[in-house]
């Protein structure tokens, strides 16, 4: 019978080939009536007992078929985790290996708004060593114009309204000077990921801003000399009621 284990068939009590030679010599016999009635149940319960063995090999064959099939299903899953893992792991060499090496300044900042990680590149840029840098952030080394700015790009990077921004600001250094910077940001790391903050690489582009200036200055001078020029070249014109009132005045000015 279904549902039947091993134990309970053994309980139920009868060896098959020992029943169906009592069976045969009941009827060779001419066993009375009892007899076979108790043979017509013994065939009885050994059918019941085939069956049952019968639905306990089909279980026992339906359990293996669902364990391979899960054990195969685990070692894809076990298998597609280790890849991920490898995948995840080299990503994070590579951003290490930039990180340090990078001539770039690239620093990591924390929900606290402080930089959690700081590359040589950005210290050696604004003056200050990662242990100074640690206890700072953006904020605080951003020129006092563009703090404001700042801080609302941080709320949106924290907050999930932005997946990151590229700006151009001004940083005050450790010394007090001031150095124009081109700041791009990425999105924040998931929460399980090595990463201890929002990636950022920060550019010196002070350089850039001073040359940018000295051509701006230098085209504002040449326009200023080309309109001095210009005038200068240029005959001064009299209105014309001037000059009408002057050809009237010598007209009767002049003697009949």
């Amino acid at each position: 019978m279904a549902g039947w284990d091993n134990q309970a068939l053994y309980r139920r009590g009868i060896d098959l080939h020992r029943g169906r030679d009592l069976v045969g010599d009941a009827e060779g016999a001419g066993a009375p009536e009892q007899l076979k009635d108790a043979n017509r149940r013994l065939q009885y319960e050994i059918g019941e007992r085939e069956r049952a063995q019968a639905a306990l090999r089909n279980a026992n064959d339906e359990l293996e078929r669902r364990v391979t099939a899960r054990t195969a299903e685990l070692e894809d899953e076990v298998t597609q985790r280790r890849r991920t893992e490898e995948t995840l792991r080299a990503s994070e060499e590579r951003w290490r290996s930039m990180f340090e090496v990078s001539a770039v300044g690239i620093a990591l900042t924390d929900e606290n708004r402080r930089f959690a990680a700081a590359n040589n590149a950005f210290q050696r840029m604004i003056g200050y060593t990662e242990e100074e840098l640690c206890r700072l952030g953006p904020i605080e080394i951003t020129h006092e114009d563009d703090r404001e700015a700042t801080r609302g790009m941080l709320d949106s990077m924290l907050s999930g309204r932005s997946s990151g921004y590229h700006v151009e600001k001004r940083y005050r250094c450790k010394d007090g000077t001031v150095i124009w910077v081109r700041v791009s940001t990425a999105q924040a790391p998931e929460p399980g990921s090595s990463l201890r903050g929002i990636p950022t690489i920060i550019e010196d582009v002070t350089e850039r801003k001073r040359a940018e200036d000295a051509l701006q200055e230098a085209r504002d001078a040449l326009l200023r000399v080309s309109r001095v020029r210009l005038w200068a070249n240029c005959p001064p014109r009299l209105p014309t009621k001037s000059i009408t009132r002057s050809a009237q005045s010598w007209q009767t000015a002049r003697p009949a």
